[in-house]
């Protein structure tokens, strides 16, 4: 759940009056005759690139005068320029502007200037923000020198198991500050964190706000990542695959990493991202051959690999659709077909297994079945 930029418009004479001494202190005397000219940023950021021309000027403006903590910056004239939109795309680019969350448009003369509503002083922003970098810094410690599927999916699991979800309000929970330095964070916060850590290995991704539906059916406002891999894009929601479990344990799930666009509007909507999301390999069930469009006798055999191939005693494997995941449970566990694979499994784990019980669990939702095996004494 993202809190919302708000942009309160000051056009009021007697309210510019007031705030003319406060623009004098700070810049002195102005010629209203000659208004400065502004440029656009060198940026690449997805949102930066989404705006208009005057919208652009602004945003350089901003973010390149932000982090002194001015009073105020002056920007272009806000009749062409939407300063909400300006905000948003501030925000979601760039995970280290967390010292504000909104502001004012003060208007006088001809200038107009844009007033920061900070959250902190510069002294604690400096200080939580080395905090922040320290921490990311020792999550990247052992990152794989590898592809970048391997490094999203080390820092996706890097950021779920180092922090709970937490939605009580409390601003730090909507920032890096939360994921980095409370261990405590809601969507927002592990968007921005994920961005970030992905940003430092060199990885290009985006905020992606819009809606989401739960599996209770509650409809909420939601934030996730938009990831580029190997030249495509995907969706990661690492909130999601960080849930808040009954008996209070701690999980770390790979439903929602590396999903085409397909699959995320099954649970997401009410989002926008130019670029198309098509490319179901780089799933994480599809990509480590545990994703299923029919059940037969190669999947027994494929399910009998992913156990031989696990280290803790559980394996996953996911289904695409409702039907074929029914045919699935009914066959393994009624039909006792995952018997088959146990003893299949057991020719490669040195007899080491046991092949006459086994425990699984089922999730309806995500058609995802998760068996856990045993060793022999």
């Amino acid at each position: 759940m993202k809190r919302l930029s708000k942009v309160l418009i000051c056009l009021a004479a007697t309210l510019a009056m007031v705030l003319f001494s406060r623009i004098l202190f700070s810049t002195g005397v102005l010629d209203f005759t000659k208004l400065p000219e502004f440029e656009e940023g060198s940026y690449t950021d997805y949102y930066y690139l989404e705006l208009d021309s005057t919208q652009k000027k602004a945003y350089t403006a901003i973010r390149e005068s932000i982090y002194t903590f001015p009073v105020q910056i002056e920007i272009p004239a806000p009749e062409s320029c939407s300063l909400s939109h300006v905000l948003d795309a501030l925000l979601c680019d760039d995970p280290y502007l967390f010292m504000f969350d909104s502001g004012s448009l003060m208007t006088v003369g001809k200038r107009n200037y844009f007033v920061p509503d900070y959250l902190m002083s510069i002294e604690k922003y400096e200080r939580i923000k080395e905090q922040v970098e320290k921490a990311a810094d020792d999550m990247l410690v052992g990152l794989p020198e590898g592809n970048d599927y391997d490094k999203e999916l080390f820092i996706h699991d890097a950021i779920i198991n180092s922090c709970v979800y937490s939605d009580e309000d409390i601003i730090s929970e909507s920032t890096v500050e939360g994921v980095f330095v409370e261990k405590r964070a809601k969507c927002s916060g592990y968007s921005r964190a994920f961005k970030l850590l992905l940003q430092k290995a060199g990885i290009e991704s985006v905020l992606i706000h819009g809606t989401a539906t739960d599996y209770d059916g509650n409809s909420v406002k939601h934030m996730w990542n938009a990831v580029k891999i190997d030249g495509s894009w995907c969706f990661t929601d690492t909130t999601w695959d960080d849930p808040v479990s009954d008996d209070g344990a701690e999980y770390c799930r790979h439903t929602f990493f590396n999903m085409n666009a397909a699959m995320l509007n099954r649970t997401h909507s009410e989002y926008s991202f130019t670029y198309p999301c098509t490319d179901i390999s780089l799933y994480y069930y599809a990509h480590n051959n545990a994703y299923y469009n029919v059940y037969n006798k190669n999947t027994i055999l494929s399910i009998a690999e992913l156990i031989a191939e696990s280290e803790n005693g559980e394996a996953e494997f996911m289904f695409a659709d409702s039907s074929v995941f029914e045919t699935a449970v009914h066959k393994l566990f009624k039909g006792e077909e995952i018997y088959r694979s146990l003893e299949t499994a057991n020719l490669k784990k040195d007899g080491r297994l046991v092949t006459t019980s086994i425990r699984y669990s089922l999730d309806y939702n995500a058609n995802l079945i998760t068996v856990y095996f045993e060793y022999k004494d």
